[in-house]
């Protein structure tokens, strides 16, 4: 083996080398990336858990309405039971819609009308939510 082909094989040993770190590191990033956002929904040493949604509607209802209507002007609270009763609040949309991404644990919902009837009370709702789970409640106003 002369010289030239010695430095020439190095050589070439060295182009693959360094090809293959930058794809090492590419697929790194990726891999990376890509566990923060998929791991996420596996991982459980969040405080707390991985959070879950609660997705509702809040209608009121009455004699003259029994299925009631969606009421858009109200605050929806979350309030975890037990341990730290923590809460959540968020506003429904027009459509009477409200959504919470929540720490896993058994939660009471309420609502409290902001307008025209401002103070009234839904009847609470008791919900438990679960790790990547979906919980779906209505909520409601009743007026005689």
């Amino acid at each position: 083996m002369n010289i030239s082909t010695a430095t020439s094989a190095s050589s070439r040993h060295s182009h693959t080398s360094r090809a293959i770190v930058r794809f090492c590191s590419s697929l790194v990033v990726v891999v990376a990336v890509s566990g923060a956002v998929l791991g996420l929904g596996a991982c459980s040493s969040l405080p707390g858990g991985v959070p879950g949604l609660v997705q509702g509607k809040l209608y009121a209802v009455s004699g003259i309405n029994p299925e009631g209507w969606p009421v858009e002007a109200a605050e929806v609270t979350a309030t975890r039971i037990g341990g730290s009763g923590q809460t959540y609040t968020t506003t429904v949309t027009a459509d009477g819609m409200f959504v919470f991404s929540l720490p896993p644990g058994r939660y009471e919902l309420n609502a409290t009308m902001i307008s025209p009837n401002q103070g009234d009370q839904a009847t609470p709702e008791e919900v438990l939510v679960k790790s990547n789970g979906l919980v779906k409640v209505a909520l409601y106003f009743n007026y005689p």
